[in-house]
């Protein structure tokens, strides 16, 4: 605690302590039975008696001994979901397994967005795409060309992601 001859605190004992601007000093615990115990610690060691070495050993043990034992709130488990659903990394609503991204598309991820679509990596070794082009309805375009200048298709990402395949004649695929 604080004097020479204080008691130490036993094995599982925590301090949950305040910042310089908000002040507060809880001393607990864990009691592994849906309980705690809180120790009458104080924040403040004022009086001069603390640096005596029996005071100290004599108060610290009757604060150990002045611990109040305090159930745990076993909280409503409905509640806690709901307030999660507010709160994690996927809004309401959305299933999380849902392969469509909500990233917006840009130029850096619009290539992405087509090997993902493809489910494998663009073959640069066979083809040359094109630098994707903003479309005027926010979404975004680019050609495939083969090794030789040919058109061989085209991929047209619209502004949620979706990605629509077309052939050289500007079929969809």
């Amino acid at each position: 605690m604080y004097g020479p001859g204080s008691i130490r605190y036993e094995q599982g004992v925590q301090s949950l302590l305040g910042t310089p601007t908000a002040a507060g000093y809880v001393v607990y615990k864990n009691n592994g039975d849906g309980t705690i115990t809180i120790y009458p610690v104080p924040s403040h060691f004022q009086d001069h008696r603390w640096q005596e070495e029996d005071y100290s050993r004599e108060e610290s043990q009757r604060i150990m001994n002045s611990g109040e034992v305090v159930p745990l709130y076993d909280g409503n488990e409905e509640a806690v979901r709901l307030v999660e659903s507010y709160i994690g990394a996927t809004p309401p609503g959305i299933d999380e397994d849902d392969e469509e991204s909500e990233e917006a598309v840009t130029r850096e991820n619009v290539i992405d967005k087509v090997e993902e679509y493809e489910g494998h990596q663009l073959d640069t070794s066979r083809y040359t795409f094109k630098e994707p082009e903003r479309r005027d309805d926010g979404g975004w375009g680019f050609s495939i060309l083969d090794k030789q200048g040919n058109l061989v298709g085209s991929y047209i990402i619209d502004s949620d992601g979706d990605v629509t395949n077309y052939d050289e004649h500007g079929d969809a695929v």
